[in-house]
């Protein structure tokens, strides 16, 4: 299949891996690449970052009462729940399902037509609470999500296995705090961070 010279690719994102040069070189065409230095504006001025410690299994309970206040100040607004795993998604959007909360699960492993609904259902705000894995981390734009939770901070696979040191993964997490505080709107981060003996 011969080339089309007036087919144009364009790749646009906040961070990009460093095999990323790689990656065009493969393509085997003309590729320019633009890439802005300023990292100062990558911390989002108009985004709150908090943290919270506990333990694991108080997590849950905290996130629950933690709504209850949040939506009494910020009742049109919209939050995103990332955890590290699907499984788990499904659980804790169970979890918040049973306690009131409108909630639902967004994963890979679901139809593109029901990923799609639950997608319009929830910048609809029909949907309040969002539970996901990383799916969602990039390139979702909703103005009504005013709190992105890291429920599970994200972290490099470990290569020693899950006894050895962890690291986040701060790419990703950019890109999972940037689902809120978007066309200068403000917004929170809330990231939960399990107690040292629990790690």
């Amino acid at each position: 299949m011969g080339q089309n010279p007036e087919f144009r690719v364009a790749f646009f994102s906040a961070t990009f891996p460093d095999s990323f040069p790689e990656t065009l070189a493969a393509i085997e065409r003309k590729t320019t690449m633009i890439k802005v230095e300023n990292k100062a504006d990558l911390g989002l001025s108009n985004l709150t970052h908090y943290f919270f410690c506990c333990g694991r299994k108080e997590k849950f309970a905290f996130v629950n009462d933690f709504f209850k206040k949040f939506f009494i100040y910020y009742g049109d607004g919209s939050v995103i729940i990332f955890v590290n795993n699907k499984q788990f998604a499904e659980k804790l959007a169970r979890q918040l399902f049973e306690e009131g909360h409108k909630c639902e699960i967004l994963t890979s492993d679901m139809s593109h037509d029901d990923r799609i609904n639950v997608m319009d259902e929830f910048k609809a705000g029909k949907i309040k609470v969002l539970v996901s894995t990383n799916l969602l981390s990039r390139g979702i734009d909703n103005r009504k999500i005013s709190l992105v939770i890291n429920y599970d901070l994200p972290y490099h696979m470990n290569p020693d296995g899950p006894k050895g040191p962890r690291h986040i993964d701060i790419n990703t997490y950019l890109h999972r705090v940037g689902r809120t505080a978007r066309f200068g709107d403000q917004g929170i981060a809330l990231n939960i961070v399990e107690g040292v003996g629990d790690m």
